[in-house]
């Protein structure tokens, strides 16, 4: 095989893919791409009967280790904070 056919075979085979992926791309419907659940109103806080009621045991267990103020309701910032200051290093093995 020569040099030119080769480089024609190639040429061929690259465009082919491109034109496929083109192909698939433009049949991709809307629900084909993953994302993320959009939230129009985000909780700012959240009680201890909340969580139990959500069944977010990370809140219902640690309630009283991230409500810093003590004020009966955990705060986004305040979930933030204790989840970082807790974070656990998992050693690679």
């Amino acid at each position: 095989m020569n040099a030119k056919t080769l480089l024609t075979i190639t040429t061929l085979l690259f465009a082919n893919l491109a034109v496929a992926q083109s192909v698939v791309t433009a049949h991709m419907t809307k629900n084909d791409y993953p994302q993320a659940v959009q939230v129009s109103n985000p909780v700012q806080s959240i009680t201890r009967d909340e969580a139990k009621n959500a069944g977010i045991a990370v809140i219902v267990d640690n309630f009283d280790k991230i409500d810093a103020n003590h004020d009966g309701v955990v705060t986004r910032a305040e979930l933030r904070s204790y989840l970082l200051a807790n974070r656990r290093h998992v050693p690679m093995t």
